[in-house]
């Protein structure tokens, strides 16, 4: 009896993973007005592509002619409430944006792209960090 429970608790949290994952697998599409990182990796301002990938926990950051393209390894977040839109968050200091988080609206998982070495130094030297939102579109 206790196997059958067991077994049954396994499937039931592999399907809300599972469905959780689904739902956040969605492209997001906009346009980032700025140079901004991933990492290490500096993209162009430009029409952006982010996509995760097959592989759980991948994001691919692309432009939409192509020319730029970083995959990231990122960490989940998690909100109270979900987002009511989709979005990228950056984190400035002074000129420099640095990818941080992506949300899909209605989802309360998102994701948490972690600080490069040359953030946490900008970050160290930074009066503050301020963040800068840009509202995608999911396809």
């Amino acid at each position: 009896m206790k196997s059958r429970t067991l077994v049954v608790l396994v499937v039931a949290a592999f399907v809300a993973v599972t469905a959780g994952y689904a739902q956040s697998s969605a492209r997001l599409m906009g346009n980032i007005p700025f140079e901004f990182r991933v990492g290490n990796t500096v993209l162009p301002a430009g029409a952006y592509d982010i996509t995760p990938s097959a592989t759980p926990r991948t994001l691919l950051v692309r432009s939409e002619d192509g020319k730029a393209a970083v995959v990231v390894l990122p960490n989940t977040a998690e909100k109270v409430q979900a987002p009511k839109d989709s979005k990228l968050v950056f984190n400035r200091y002074g000129n420099t944006y640095f990818l941080s988080e992506v949300w899909h609206e209605g989802i309360s998982r998102g994701y948490q792209i972690p600080k490069s070495k040359s953030e946490r130094e900008m970050a160290k030297n930074a009066a503050r960090t301020e963040l800068a939102y840009i509202h995608v579109t999911v396809r």
